[in-house]
């Protein structure tokens, strides 16, 4: 749908024929009716929302407050009316702003800067079609979860996607409540959202640069039940299936698949992203060369202003996660204080058979008991830790343990003796004297670390000469 068209209005007036004031006045008299908000802020002569602009915010069903921080966030020309309701609310206006100049930060450089609302801005710029419009005729369905369907569709031309189907009552945009959700009562946290993947997806299509190991997004549609997600079928299948059923993979082959994840990775990371669900079920195969799918539990790394986001639920799969994203469920643990750990800062601990970070009071002594505060996890160290799984899976054939935790055998050998180690114990080879390690060994080794801080990033020097070494020619 695209813009109405808009007729000239005297100065000082809108299409409505309101004086400034007293439009800002009925505006105000809509404030707990976004709807209305929002549907007239489209119609406004001057407005930069679109008709389908209006209709995609009301369906979020945003705030008075929200829709004009969009509006005077988005960069140009703000007709009298939208002057005047900038003014009315001006200490509500939260835009991002540019460091020099201290003004909103124009919509062109919005997904060049990392800030807080960045999914929830991503979506509110989407505008998801109908779905009996499409063009898309399914064919087959390709899989079935508790959370939605993945069809085998085609288009009018009969070219071949995925669409990627989920119900509108199954969705969870916001991941800012995962502590107070992971420290309730419930039993059970789940954090999947379709509306996140279509965000990060459009977030990731709208930037200058592109990167070949992300799947490609080509629409977002709906009807009354469902939300629709299209991208790229890669008809050679996942990264999983190669490996399990596939033949045996070479050296080369080994090579560029760990680096065409690392590579897909260190971009995610590069633009504020985490994955939380890297495996080589969520790696597609498509003309030899490895994509990254399902973003559905993604998350933002770092704060506008640079912190790092701690986050708390048990993201991913078993088999694939890292230690410390084992949160215990309750505010308070009573932990053994680490030998080389301070007072007042986040430390990795041993609680329950688990591996988790905490915050260590003030009254913590090393060596002696105290009572710590579960700190969740950061999201990046989290999907290194996932890429060595998935490195080590490649490299020998099988998954160096089932769980990272100490009640698994395989991780409490690799923890007292090295990934190293455990990788000579998995391919048959004896303990003999140290020797040099390996690149591999090297490698895997920097991803598998027990401790998040002490684990290499793909952004970090160190492990960019290792992904470099990995570099093998792409297939074409």
């Amino acid at each position: 749908m695209g813009r109405l068209r808009r007729t000239e209005s005297p100065e000082g007036q809108c299409h409505c024929g309101l004086p400034p004031e007293g439009l800002a006045a009925k505006l105000e008299s809509w404030k707990n009716d976004p709807d209305l908000c929002v549907i007239w802020a489209a119609f406004c002569p001057s407005s930069p929302l679109t008709l389908a602009d209006g209709i995609s915010l009301a369906k979020t069903r945003r705030s008075t407050n929200e829709v004009l921080q969009l509006l005077t966030g988005r960069g140009g020309t703000a007709c009298g009316t939208c002057m005047c309701l900038r003014g009315a609310h001006q200490e509500a206006d939260t835009s991002p702003r540019s460091p020099d100049e201290g003004a909103p930060i124009p919509a062109a450089t919005l997904a060049q800067v990392p800030t807080d609302l960045w999914v929830q801005e991503a979506w509110a710029d989407t505008v998801l079609m109908p779905w009996n419009s499409s063009g898309f005729k399914v064919v087959g369905r390709l899989a079935k979860s508790i959370h939605g369907e993945v069809h085998f569709v085609k288009d009018d031309t009969g070219t071949a996607y995925v669409a990627k189907v989920a119900p509108k009552d199954d969705v969870n945009l916001t991941k800012d409540g995962e502590e107070s959700t992971w420290f309730s009562p419930e039993s059970h946290v789940h954090f999947e959202d379709l509306r996140t993947e279509i965000a990060v997806l459009s977030f990731l299509s709208k930037l200058k640069c592109s990167e070949n190991h992300i799947v490609e997004m080509f629409g977002s549609f709906e009807d009354v039940a469902s939300l629709y997600l299209i991208t790229a079928y890669c008809e050679e299948g996942d990264l999983f299936e190669r490996v399990a059923y596939g033949d045996p993979l070479g050296e080369a082959e080994k090579k560029r698949y760990v680096g065409d994840i690392l590579r897909g990775v260190a971009h995610l990371h590069r633009h504020n992203i985490g994955h939380r669900d890297l495996s080589l079920e969520n790696v597609l195969l498509q003309k030899g060369n490895c994509v990254l799918i399902d973003f559905r539990q993604a998350v933002m790394l770092k704060s506008s202003d640079g912190v790092v986001k701690r986050y708390f639920v048990e993201a991913g799969k078993r088999m694939y996660r890292s230690p410390e994203m084992y949160v215990p469920r309750c505010s308070k643990i009573q932990v053994v204080c680490p030998s080389d750990a301070v007072a007042n800062t986040v430390s990795m601990v041993s609680h329950e058979k688990m591996r988790c970070e905490v915050f260590l009071p003030s009254d913590a002594v090393p060596g002696k008991a105290c009572t710590a505060t579960p700190f969740g996890y950061a999201a990046a160290p989290a999907d290194v830790f996932a890429c060595g799984i998935c490195a080590f899976v490649l490299s020998v054939g099988k998954p160096p343990w089932s769980v990272a935790m100490d009640t698994d055998p395989s991780f409490s050998f690799s923890r007292r003796h090295g990934v190293a180690s455990l990788l000579q114990q998995w391919r048959g080879a004896s303990r003999g004297p140290a020797s040099s390690p390996s690149d591999e060994e090297l490698l895997l080794t920097q991803m598998l670390r027990e401790n998040p801080t002490r684990r290499s990033t793909p952004e970090e020097e160190h492990l960019k000469s290792e992904i470099d070494a990995l570099d093998v020619p792409s297939q074409t």
